[in-house]
């Protein structure tokens, strides 16, 4: 008769190091259910106690069971910042390590495949987040790295050890780009609703990121081919939209005459006379853009800051978050 195949929960964490994420206190103690590829989680943020002194995280009362809080030097779990000691309230709080744990119990050798997930929904989250924060913010990023960090599998055998669940091969380090606002609970949700209903991420929100990025590393020049590349991406979507009720025949016409970047804005503009009214395009975007690739002329930070704030403003108003 074969051995019945162990079961367990797997659990893991999203960590951002050498910055912090700023959260409201809203969040602290909350389990937010989400899906990710037909597998469900919690995201689990610490709750607070108070005692002498200030208020210290814990994962003591919840669904979480490693100990993440052991060593606060590798793993900030939770920093307060602010509170309310007569209502036992904290307003807000840092960290650098968010909890995840499984919603239901798997065997070791799936979770293998969660371990994996967890490492892709760390980034996607991260990507989420920093989007969300370009419509609030025009340059004020740090930046920040991110790598592949542990998970383990909790056996529902309580006399059995929780396992180490390496990943397959190393994923090696990414750059991500930290905002300086504070995260709602009502933001970390819509969040996560996109990662359950796996809504992509559109190609020019993840040029913009690297330009911001770019931008707050003092790369001038690449910050300001992906504010343009981001842009032309952007008006090739939005002349689409304008002709799609055109003949196959028209519409092919029409995309044979446009040339690139000064192509398309000429085309919307006879489309729509007010999609770019009293905007220099070329000003702005078009002859920098031209003049650092083609003919290798530095750009200032003046000139790269006032086309990622165009960039930026033109995205989220004919691109709106929901």
């Amino acid at each position: 008769m074969k051995k019945d195949t162990p079961k367990g929960y797997v659990e893991g964490i999203f960590r951002y190091r050498q910055n912090k994420l700023l959260f409201d206190g809203d969040c602290a103690g909350k389990k937010i259910k989400f899906t990710y590829k037909n597998n469900e989680y919690f995201m689990c943020f610490p709750e607070f106690e108070f005692g002498k002194g200030d208020p210290k995280p814990t994962y003591a009362n919840t669904i979480i069971q490693c100990n993440w809080a052991k060593n606060p030097h590798i793993y900030n779990i939770g920093r307060q910042l602010g509170y309310d000691r007569t209502k036992k309230l904290v307003t807000q709080f840092e960290c650098d390590t968010i909890a995840i744990r499984s919603v239901k119990t798997y065997s070791k050798r799936q979770s293998k495949h969660l371990r994996i997930h967890i490492e892709e929904m760390k980034d996607i989250f991260i990507n989420w987040y920093e989007i969300f924060e370009l419509n609030y913010v025009v340059q004020s990023s740090v930046h920040h790295d991110s790598g592949p960090e542990s998970a383990y599998f909790l056996p529902t055998n309580k006399s059995k050890k929780a396992q180490h669940i390496e990943l397959p091969q190393d994923n090696g380090v990414i750059t991500i780009n930290m905002g300086s606002g504070t995260v709602t609970f009502d933001l970390v949700k819509k969040i996560l609703r996109r990662m359950s209903k796996n809504i992509q991420i559109d190609i020019f929100y993840l040029l913009l990121i690297s330009s911001n990025a770019f931008y707050s590393q003092q790369k001038y020049r690449e910050s300001l081919i992906d504010s343009a590349t981001a842009f032309e991406v952007e008006l090739t979507q939005l002349l689409d939209k304008k002709i799609a009720n055109l003949s196959a025949g028209q519409r092919t016409l029409i995309k044979k005459k446009v040339k690139a970047l000064a192509g398309l804005e000429e085309a919307l503009r006879l489309i729509d006379k007010q999609i770019f009214k009293d905007i220099n395009i070329k000003e702005i975007i078009t002859t920098p853009r031209n003049n650092v690739m083609h003919k290798g002329v530095q750009v200032d930070q003046i000139t790269v800051q006032k086309a990622l704030h165009f960039v930026k403003t033109f995205t989220f108003k004919h691109f709106p978050l929901s």
